[in-house]
């Protein structure tokens, strides 16, 4: 209030000029009293409304950091969970599985790892960590002891030398071992709700910050990370179970825990900009005491001059009264501007705040797009809850009441004004008691998490089903195959297990294209499905192999019905893209009990029943026999032996004469692997070629044939004997290596052949959008490029009119029946037919008998290759034939085949 002074005239009576003076001790003293006390009811008023503020803060962050925590732990727990049992001990396989969680590598910055009980890692993704030891980690040492995901002490990480927060979920069997340890990294130096906290501001010097309830610093402004200086400890040990604030080196300190105690959340605001109107105030305060007091001592020395200056005085007062009003407005603006930033903070984080009288049953909401909600009854409130979730949330409530923790937390879902439904969390604690201890009020927070809880939902259906088909996955599958065990052993109840490939789907994929591939697996699929009974289930496994769970069958009269219905779906053409596509399944079945009574058993048996029906001419089913195990065992033997058969000296060419027909002469020859192995002694290709790409040593075995037709080009053109083209065959894999033209012209060049000389065969599959590069390479570079078994795959005519494409080879399965197969003589009419027309070259293989030669001629196939002429040559064999005439005479040949020789 503006001071007031006394209009008393300078001719008043002496005494009444004394009394100011008498006054003036009391007055002064009044003065100088009130002055301090504004000063400290300012001071503590501005303190009180900006710890307030910081509190409100720090649980609106606490709570967003605790929520994200929590999705942290769920989602590596799904994924933990996920683990197949058989790859804990298969570093490949783990890599390769976090590898394939791309949403999960994402959540924790590319930072997965799995460790072995003794605290090895034994994957991790996307680098590689394999064998390192971190059992000295504290993280390590805590999961040797946890059956929960937790979130553990943080680190500094070896490789990058960033702050990084574990969250570990301990894999346990059931009898309660570790078996591993899943660990996700989340980094403080990227972009998290932790690491980000310094995107926070108050003022234009406060800070936000994140400490360890021992003092480390996990995120500041002003302190390394990872660091423990002494101001960090001082706040550390001053905070108690519920928080607090504190004044500490000229800063505002409010220090929240969270995370249950391990972290404190803080913000500091130094008290220079704290206090600045205060301090203002305080400095105009006492220069206005003090010229009040001047003025005071002067009047008392100059009472005929008081009642002037005690005038000027006065004008003064009212100008710094306007002045403090001016600077009150000012700041009770700046702390409106305040909460309006906090309630857009609280708005974006789709948080509202609520505050519950128990004693009156008024629940007050607050939220920044509804401030005139009224308040309402518990009970109106829990009408909202959908009704599967009421009872649960009174119980919940009633427990938290009954036995007051530190914190009530309670998910459920509510109904919107739309009618709709959506995810809440609503956390919160007891603020005020009545006399007789019992809660009298609560105050919190609830949060919108549906946008969570989708997105935990959709990791969960990631987790078991395949994203392709949305058939139930190899993990779903193993588990529903566990429970039907489990009913097996316990009701005596027998079941059949279904092993599913397609044939030839590889042609398909290669040929077509992956999005061709992609949806004939998914009509195949659906019609497998159209199949199924009720309680049956269909899984995908990867790749075209489907693994089906049928309960109740008692028989293998009952399993054989269900595979004809499976093998006649598969057989119906399938039109995709305008294509009309054709193919067929091989299916194994083993039965429970009689082929395993273990899900890794079953799978097993069923998958070599599978491959007995590809062995016999695939489009069958067989049952599962234990001969069959001692046939796996012979390729696995195999398989091995072919890794030594470079190496040993085991592998060697053998050739066999391509001919003109019209005249008998030797105008090429056709390069032949052949295994003479020291055991066994001769190994049909038919039977390690497979193996070699089952295994991938096909590259390493279709290197060594070329090099070794190179070599004996070089040898014959050595000789002096004039220059005959050699073809090799390359299998589909080594095609599709990127460098395969330059590989080959180093080679060439190494043994100074000319590339005419070298003719390539390239199955169907290669003539494909990608293989137009390497096909370019090897033309210019001149070899000869020929279609090897052309007709028994799928293809497309553009890419071979597009491509530079030397001759067709007829498949022998074309030939073998003509004349006489009508369809064969029309496949084999068709391909001279469209080479011709191409400018292309045409060489029928497999030609055995004078009939199959004659009807060549009549159609100008003059270019032969087969028993009919010879056999395949050993490289000494055929040299004697360079050296004489070249010529074969068919006569004597056809003579041979009339006496039942070849």
């Amino acid at each position: 209030m503006p001071f007031k002074s006394n209009s008393e005239s300078v001719s008043e009576a002496p005494w009444a000029l004394w009394l100011p003076l008498l006054a003036l001790p009391a007055a002064l003293l009044i003065i100088w009293a009130v002055a301090f006390a504004v000063v400290k009811l300012q001071r503590e008023e501005v303190i009180a409304v900006l710890e307030k503020e910081q509190q409100a803060s720090l649980a609106v962050l606490a709570s967003h950091a605790e929520g994200e925590l929590r999705l942290y732990g769920r989602a590596l727990q799904i994924a933990a969970d996920a683990l197949p049992v058989d790859d804990f001990e298969d570093p490949e396989a783990l890599t390769a599985f976090l590898k394939a969680r791309e949403p999960l590598r994402t959540l924790f910055d590319d930072a997965l790892i799995v460790v072995s009980p003794d605290g090895r890692i034994i994957g991790s993704a996307p680098v590689t960590h394999a064998g390192q030891d971190v059992s000295q980690r504290l993280y390590f040492q805590e999961g040797q002891y946890a059956y929960e995901p937790f979130v553990a002490r943080p680190f500094v990480a070896y490789r990058t030398g960033e702050p990084v927060i574990p969250v570990v979920v301990p894999r346990r069997d059931r009898r309660g071992d570790l078996r591993v340890l899943v660990v996700g990294g989340v980094n403080l130096a990227r972009r998290n709700v932790l690491a980000n906290l310094d995107t926070h501001s108050l003022g234009e010097t406060g800070f936000f910050f994140l400490l360890t309830a021992d003092g480390t610093v996990l995120s500041h402004p002003r302190w390394e990370p990872m660091s423990s200086p002494p101001q960090a400890w001082a706040l550390a040990e001053s905070v108690g179970p519920g928080g607090r604030n504190l004044i500490h080196e000229e800063v505002l300190y409010s220090l929240r825990p969270f995370n249950e105690g391990r972290w404190l959340l803080g913000v500091g605001f130094p008290l220079a900009e704290a206090l600045a109107p205060v301090q203002d105030l305080r400095e105009r305060v006492f220069a206005v005491g003090l010229v009040v007091s001047l003025l005071a001592m002067l009047l008392a020395f100059s009472a005929f001059r008081g009642i002037s200056r005690l005038k000027r005085s006065e004008a003064r007062y009212r100008e710094f009264s306007r002045s403090l009003e001016v600077r009150v407005d000012e700041r009770t603006l700046a702390l409106k501007q305040s909460r309006e930033r906090l309630s857009m903070a609280v708005q974006a984080g789709g948080v509202g705040l609520w505050d519950w009288d128990l004693e009156q049953d008024q629940v007050s909401l607050y939220r920044p797009e509804r401030p005139d909600l009224p308040p309402r009854s518990m009970g109106a409130l829990l009408d909202r809850v959908h009704p599967a979730d009421q009872e649960r949330v009174r119980e919940i409530i009633q427990r938290y009441l009954d036995e007051p923790s530190s914190i009530y937390e309670c998910e459920y879902r509510y109904r919107r004004e739309n009618g709709s439904y959506a995810w809440a969390l609503s956390r919160g604690r007891v603020f005020e008691w009545a006399a007789d201890g019992s809660p009298r009020r609560m105050t919190g927070v609830v949060q919108d998490i549906t946008q969570r809880k989708q997105a935990e939902q959709r990791i969960e259906y990631m987790a078991h089903y395949d994203a392709l088909t949305e058939l139930p996955n190899r993990v779903l599958f193993r588990d529903r195959v566990s429970q039907e065990l489990a009913a097996g052993r316990r009701e005596g109840r027998r079941f059949a297990l279904f092993f599913i490939d397609l044939d030839q789907f590889k042609h398909v994929n290669d040929a077509l294209g992956h999005q061709v591939g992609d949806e004939l697996l998914r009509i195949v699929a659906g019609r497998l499905q159209a199949c199924l009974r009720e309680p049956d289930t269909l899984s995908r496994q990867g790749g075209d192999e489907f693994l089906l769970l049928a309960p109740d069958i008692t028989s293998p009269g009952d399993a054989a019905v269900v595979a004809e219905k499976l093998l006649e779906a598969m057989r119906e053409p399938v039109a995709v893209q305008g294509q009309e596509l054709r193919v067929s399944g091989s299916v194994g079945i083993a039965l429970y009990p009689d082929d395993g009574d273990t899900v890794d058993a079953l799978i097993k048996h069923a998958d070599l029943a599978m491959y007995q029906s590809k062995s016999a001419g695939r489009n069958a089913y067989h049952f599962f026999t234990a001969c069959m195990d001692q046939q796996v065992e012979e390729l696995v033997t195999l398989g091995s032996d072919l890794r030594s058969a470079l190496s040993g000296d085991q592998f060697h060419l053998v050739y066999q004469p391509q001919v003109d027909s019209s005249s008998g002469r030797v105008i090429g020859a056709e390069a032949l692997l052949r295994w003479e192995h020291p055991r066994r002694g001769p190994v049909s290709p038919g039977s390690f070629i497979p193996i070699a790409e089952d295994t991938g040593q096909i590259l390493a075995v279709g290197e060594w044939v070329l090099r070794a037709a190179i070599r004996q080009l070089r040898e014959w053109r050595r000789m002096g004997l004039a220059d005959l083209p050699v073809a090799v065959n390359l299998s589909p894999r080594q095609f599709r290596q990127p460098d395969l033209a330059e590989q080959i012209g180093a080679m060439l060049d190494e043994a100074g052949v000319p590339a005419a000389l070298l003719g390539l065969e390239i199955t169907e599959s290669a003539l494909v959008e990608e293989a137009e590069s390497t096909l370019e390479a090897l033309h210019e570079m001149g070899c000869r490029l020929s279609v090897d078994d052309f007709g028994t795959g799928y293809s497309n005519l553009r890419y071979l009119k597009r491509f530079h494409i030397d001759k067709l080879k007829i498949d022998q399965c074309f030939v073998r029946d003509v004349p006489g197969d009508k369809e064969d003589e029309a496949v084999v009419e068709a391909v001279i037919s469209l080479a011709r027309s191409l400018g292309m070259g045409v060489v029928a293989e497999g030609v055995e008998t004078a009939r199959q030669l004659e009807f060549l001629l009549a159609r100008e196939c003059t270019e032969v290759q087969g028993f009919y002429y010879s056999r395949p040559r050993s490289a000494a064999d055929f040299t004697t034939l360079l050296r004489g005439s070249r010529r074969l005479a068919g006569a004597d040949v056809r003579q041979n085949q009339r006496t039942g020789t070849r």
